[in-house]
């Protein structure tokens, strides 16, 4: 690291939007992608319009000599069409009655324009709204412009209510950044919140829908504290944390949508969210020096690891692309949740193994799982604890596959601890370590090992090995040199990928 100066130049999130066929053009990947995600809240699908494209057009031609100007422009500026969306419709020769536009800043790539506009709130309205039947899509460097309109009758003969996410639908984004829309949708939020789930009706309502019961349920039953906003009629609620990643989620919800023929309604349904392994990807400049490959990035107050990503890192010139998972203290996920200054106190990669995820929202908290535990932030403390990952696999079902593909014994019956106070419980469950000394000396030597491996719950001598099974890890007693121990060594069991290759937490 010496040779040379690394700069972090950007950190993205890896793409959601399906590949499309080679060739296509932009408009078309656009109003394809478009057309998927209306699909799944049951709008009526948008068919392209040429008074509308050639709206669209020229406002992006605007934004290509005058940079992003959102829905505006100035009459005196190079490329004027009109001042407001609706002049540059009716400039451009469209009749309908019911229009709207969406723009945003995201050039060149329209999958990512048009994911980041249904990711929002009040952008969503408009892409959404089943009175909008018709569309025109432009874009140039400097943003992305969708003309809508319709009601070139009247409104939408299906008159229901639209949800969205759909039901069953799947790689749903987990997070919404309120501050990257205009306007702000939530105003005194400086982070992330979840990603918005909408109800919504056909006519242009302006009265807000009328809820009178709404509850959000991640899978593991727990029910998702949520902020509202309005707009046009729907409502829109966002979790006040990121949605968990890799996981499903069920809404139940109850109300009057008194402006349309829905009338009362009550509606529950579920969708899921993108896998919580997709990592995030950062490149670094070589200022000076000979580039070279890196797998893993460590600065004072970062740390991103690629080494469980499934993907490679690259190097094209003077960048090395790094796709990896990050450790972090700050963000705007979590805030001031200190994981970095955690997993370096517990001893880093040598205690927790590298990262399995980046953090994530599980069970309603703050959490990061690693190969060799999961750490979980506790609002009420302000500290951290480690998952039972072993005791919620049992619950699940496991302990046979655990056994006999992984040689995690199964837990030993604890109808003994009935009546016995904590410390006699502790001592009752250490004892079971009696037959593997090497193990109960490596885990009682380890700084506040209850808090960090939890009880003793199991042992069993597979004769190369002696395994001990606790709550929150399994240890292993080797008796042969084997590829990566020797014999006579303690190693410590990868719980975090054994649960990842069960798909047992998250997804």
């Amino acid at each position: 690291m010496a040779a040379f100066t690394l700069v972090v130049l950007c950190v993205l999130f890896a793409p959601l939007a399906p590949i499309q066929a080679a060739g296509t053009t932009p408009q078309a990947q656009a109003v394809a992608r478009l057309n998927e995600l209306r699909a799944h809240a049951q709008v009526p699908l948008v068919q392209v319009d040429s008074a509308l494209q050639r709206a669209a057009a020229g406002h992006a031609a605007y934004y290509a000599v005058n940079g992003f100007t959102g829905h505006a422009q100035d009459p005196l500026s190079f490329g004027f069409t009109g001042v407001t969306p609706a002049d540059r419709m009716k400039a451009a020769g469209f009749t309908g009655r019911c229009s709207g536009e969406s723009a945003s800043t995201i050039g060149k790539d329209p999958i990512a324009a048009v994911e980041a506009l249904i990711n929002s709130v009040y952008h969503r309205t408009v892409m959404l709204h089943p009175a909008l039947t018709l569309v025109g899509f432009g874009q140039s460097d400097n943003g992305s412009v969708f003309n809508l309109g319709g009601c070139l009758v009247g409104t939408p003969d299906v008159d229901r209510l639209y949800t969205y996410p759909g039901n069953g639908q799947t790689a749903v984004p987990p997070e919404f950044l309120p501050r990257t829309e205009r306007p702000n949708p939530l105003p005194g939020r400086d982070g992330f919140v979840g990603s918005p789930i909408s109800i919504g009706t056909s006519p242009w309502e302006k009265e807000p829908i009328e809820i009178t019961d709404i509850e959000i349920v991640d899978q593991a039953g727990v029910s998702l504290p949520y902020l509202r906003v309005d707009d046009d009629g729907w409502a829109y609620f966002m979790t006040q944390l990121p949605l968990g990643a890799g996981q499903t989620f069920t809404v139940s919800v109850s109300g009057n949508a008194a402006g349309s023929r829905v009338g009362s309604f009550a509606r529950s349904w579920s969708f899921s969210t993108q896998s919580a392994y997709v990592p995030r990807t950062i490149q670094l400049r070589f200022v000076k020096g000979t580039p070279r490959l890196l797998t893993e990035y460590v600065a004072e107050e970062f740390a991103c690891y690629s080494q469980t990503t499934g993907q490679t890192p690259t190097l094209a010139g003077n960048r090395v692309t790094i796709p990896c998972y990050d450790v972090v203290d700050d963000s705007d996920w979590y805030y001031a949740v200190p994981f970095l200054a955690e997993f370096r106190r517990v001893g880093g990669i040598g205690a927790l193994g590298y990262p399995l995820t980046r953090a994530i929202t599980f069970e309603g908290k703050p959490t990061q799982f690693f190969q060799k535990g999961v750490l979980q932030w506790q609002p009420e403390s302000q500290t951290f604890a480690y998952l039972n990952v072993f005791d919620i696999l049992s619950a699940k079902g496991f302990d046979s596959v655990l056994a006999t593909k992984y040689l995690i014994p199964r837990p030993a019956d604890t109808s003994g601890d009935d009546g016995l106070d904590w410390e006699e419980i502790v001592a009752r469950h250490v004892a079971l370590m009696d037959s593997a000394p090497a193990i109960s000396s490596f885990v009682l030597g380890t700084p506040n090992w209850l808090e960090r491996y939890g009880l003793p719950m199991g042992v069993q001598d597979y004769g190369n090995v002696i395994v001990v099974r606790a709550q929150r890890a399994a240890f292993q007693w080797w008796r042969v040199d084997t590829d990566f121990a020797n014999a006579g060594e303690v190693t410590v069991v990868n719980s975090g990928e054994i649960a990842k290759e069960l798909g047992a937490f998250v997804k």
